[in-house]
């Protein structure tokens, strides 16, 4: 089970205009997931609940950062996103079509319903590094969270490097389409779901028995069709400890 926060400001944290064209948003999410792990293939069911507005509190964990950094704290709050309660149920495995002492190509399928998101994806990873029977799963085509560390099995030394690519059809997403209730003619604002989406990932991972850290880095297709940016990307880098 995990938690976890997701604030998407208005536009720039230097914006000193207010613009109901830059869908700021805050969301507060909880996820139940169940495993089932193979050697050559990994399936998960999950359960997600959170609430997408003011409701979230998120705007207080942004003001703490703009605090701490100095910048202004950027207008347009008021024209957020403020769906309330939201829901999903997704399914998504991991199938290894090939692998060897060195690489690997797996298919990773997701499908999710709900209120929050709706979509259907596919798409293939490579993998190259040793022991890759014991972390399938580990690394994700998913710009929000690459790499999930509770999926490796500890190892005297391990990495791998990934690369990998998918498509899909986006039904509904409330983070898009949800309601904007501050805006007093949406008609002149119009936000409208891309539903053909696409994204790429890339990155290393190097663990051994207590601890291990990952790199990686992720480009996705615009979600709306009046985004200013065809693609998007993003960076993270983690730090993980084995209990």
């Amino acid at each position: 089970m995990s938690s976890g926060k997701k604030c998407t400001p208005p536009k720039t944290s230097t914006q000193t205009h207010r613009s109901p064209m830059t869908v700021p948003m805050q969301e507060y999410f909880s996820e139940i997931n169940y495993l089932s792990i193979e050697s050559r293939q990994v399936t998960r069911y999950n359960f997600t609940i959170g609430t997408v507005g003011e409701n979230s509190y998120t705007s207080q964990a942004q003001e703490f950062v703009h605090e701490l950094t100095g910048s202004m704290f950027p207008n347009g709050w008021e024209y957020q996103i403020d769906e309330g309660l939201v829901a999903s149920i997704g399914y998504q495995r991991h199938a290894t079509l090939y692998r060897n002492s060195h690489w690997e190509i797996a298919n990773i399928s997701e499908a999710n319903g709900g209120n929050f998101r709706s979509d259907i994806t596919t798409g293939f990873m490579f993998r190259w590094g040793n022991t890759l029977n014991n972390n399938l799963g580990a690394a994700n085509i998913d710009t929000e969270r690459v790499f999930r560390p509770g999926l490796l099995t500890p190892d005297n030394h391990a990495w791998f490097m990934f690369v990998g690519a998918k498509g899909g059809y986006r039904f509904n997403d409330v983070t898009i389409e949800g309601d904007r209730p501050a805006i007093e003619d949406p008609h002149n604002y119009p936000i409208t779901l891309q539903h053909w989406q696409a994204s790429a990932v890339t990155g290393v991972v190097w663990y051994n028995q207590n601890y291990g850290v990952s790199l990686s880095l992720a480009l996705k297709s615009k979600e709306y069709q009046q985004a200013p940016r065809a693609t998007y990307g993003n960076a993270s880098f983690a730090m993980f400890y084995f209990l």
